[in-house]
């Protein structure tokens, strides 16, 4: 009986822990807002979720050779990034993000400069 009841509860649980319903695609990294307002592409980049908006910042361009030190907040409900005030401190990749109280936080990272 024990065996039976670990089985259906497995197949319970499998069976709801599914997202339900439709996935939609949203304006991400292109659309029709200005160039201005659409972060660069860069890897190595990080980031945190505060107050219903995402953010993303710092990273890398191979391309180019840059680190950044900008910050865009992404806004489900207008569906548009916004460029926000750029971290005091030099650019940098492989840095850390995440929110605590309130408050988004970026520590650590890699410069390049020793």
């Amino acid at each position: 009986m024990k065996k039976l009841l670990t089985i259906f509860s497995f197949i319970f649980v499998y069976q709801f822990s599914f997202a339900q319903g439709t996935w939609t695609e949203l304006n991400g990294l292109v659309g029709p807002q200005p160039a201005s307002e659409i972060p660069h592409i860069r890897s190595d980049y990080t980031g945190f979720a505060l107050n219903g908006m995402v953010y993303i910042t710092t990273g890398y361009n191979f391309e180019t050779g840059n680190y950044y030190n900008d910050i865009f907040g992404y806004n489900p409900s207008t569906n548009r990034w916004v460029q926000q005030i750029p971290l005091p401190a030099s650019g940098r990749a492989y840095a850390q993000g995440g929110e605590m109280y309130g408050k988004g936080f970026i520590t650590m990272g890699y410069d390049d400069f020793g």
